[in-house]
């Protein structure tokens, strides 16, 4: 077993011109990344002391508080730095209405590059407002079901025919009817919903593999996260 080398107590901020390190901000609750800016160790050094996020301007040429004026300030919960120590990462608790300098944006990161035209587009949903394991499962679903069908369920489902597949939503709802019509309904619900909503996310991966067949750009969790997002007001 390999030792990990001792962690050694200095920054690389040497690595870059003017010692400006890289250094994003993102929420501690939901994992969002707010906001990139850049750091040096005055930036850094005043963000310990005052526990609020602070960069240096490269444009001001001078240290840069995040909210100060407007008050939408990152409180600093925990500060990371990568394994060549040369990016930091400020975990922070977002207070006001946004990290972003656009009116309305809580998040900087809400245009997508689209896989297919390469296009840039806003988004209605700030990065992180949803489950991340919402969206890591439906990449886990779009991978195996372009596999052999021989050596993944999800493959045989979601490469066979439409119609096994609408009835094998059909039997899960259904079952999941049935627990919650049954006496231990509170100990089978769970479980059958979730399988309600896998073979959902292998429907979503069949149509995207069609579109994707017709250069058509695939449905992304993105979309679907928006319109329930919508329904809420």
């Amino acid at each position: 077993m390999n030792t990990p080398p001792n962690v050694q107590k200095s920054l690389d901020f040497a690595k870059y011109p003017e010692n400006m390190m890289p250094t994003i901000a993102q929420d501690a609750d939901t994992g969002a990344i707010l906001m990139v800016g850049f750091a040096n160790p005055i930036a850094l050094a005043e963000t310990r002391k005052t526990g609020l996020a602070t960069f240096w301007s490269r444009s001001r040429n001078e240290l840069w508080t995040k909210g100060l004026t407007s008050g939408d300030t990152l409180e600093i919960r925990d500060i990371y730095t990568d394994c060549d120590r040369d990016t930091l990462v400020y975990l922070v608790k977002m207070n006001g209405s946004g990290a972003c300098h656009i009116d309305g944006w809580k998040t900087c990161f809400r245009r997508r590059v689209d896989m297919i035209t390469g296009n840039i587009e806003d988004t209605p949903t700030d990065i992180g407002e949803w489950s991340r394991v919402s969206r890591d499962e439906q990449t886990i679903i779009e991978g195996r079901a372009q596999v052999s069908p021989k050596d993944s369920f999800t493959a045989k489902l979601a490469q066979g025919s439409w119609g096994k597949l609408v009835w094998k939503l059909a039997e899960e709802t259904f079952e999941s009817v049935q627990a919650l019509l049954g006496d231990e309904w509170r100990e089978r619900i769970v479980s059958e919903l979730a399988d309600v909503d896998y073979v959902t996310r292998i429907i979503i991966a069949k149509i995207n593999m069609a579109l994707r067949d017709q250069g058509i750009a695939p449905i992304s969790t993105a979309e679907i996260e928006a319109e329930i997002v919508a329904r809420r007001k």
